[in-house]
């Protein structure tokens, strides 16, 4: 799960409602439910997340009917809850000894995320778009931008002497 939502940024709901229908793997895609923005994202599926799902599916899935991929581990076997992952999110974090901040969930991972591909040199409407953001706003709120991020991403301007000369 964890793996999923930092790769691709996702909400822990739109990881929660996750189906087997949603992985077309000869395609090599998978698409992700988004409740909150209303329109699916379709996105490549990558070599590191299709062999995870590959091997969480045939070792470590509960068997059941269910078509949601990731499922309660206790019976009743079906979906998770609404809190459910940000319950294992901090579960795993605290055995793991990191100190996550408060309140620290998986949503934390949409952030760094964010933040990774502003470094990476991507469009801030290209985060934006990936994160299901409506505006640059809500977008510039994930980033946490410092002075050293915006210099990195900031155009050149030319010279002063070069802008006098192309003046009327």
């Amino acid at each position: 799960m964890f793996l999923v939502i930092a790769t691709y940024g996702l909400r822990a709901s739109e990881v929660r409602t996750l189906d087997l229908d949603d992985i077309a793997w000869r395609a090599r895609q998978i698409r992700f439910p988004r409740p909150k923005v209303g329109t699916p994202l379709l996105l490549p599926l990558t070599d590191e997340v299709g062999t995870a799902l590959i091997d969480y599916l045939r070792h470590s899935r509960p068997r059941a009917i269910c078509r949601r991929i990731f499922l309660r581990v206790e019976i009743p076997i079906g979906p998770l809850g609404r809190g459910a992952i940000g319950d294992a999110f901090r579960t795993w974090a605290r055995r793991a000894g990191i100190a996550l901040p408060i309140p620290g969930g998986p949503h934390s991972l949409r952030h760094a995320l964010a933040l990774h591909l502003l470094r990476e040199g991507a469009a801030l409407k290209t985060i934006g778009d990936l994160l299901g953001h409506r505006s640059a706003e809500a977008t510039g709120r994930y980033l946490r931008l410092n002075v050293d991020d915006l210099r990195d991403v900031a155009l050149q301007l030319p010279p002063a002497a070069a802008a006098e000369e192309v003046r009327p």
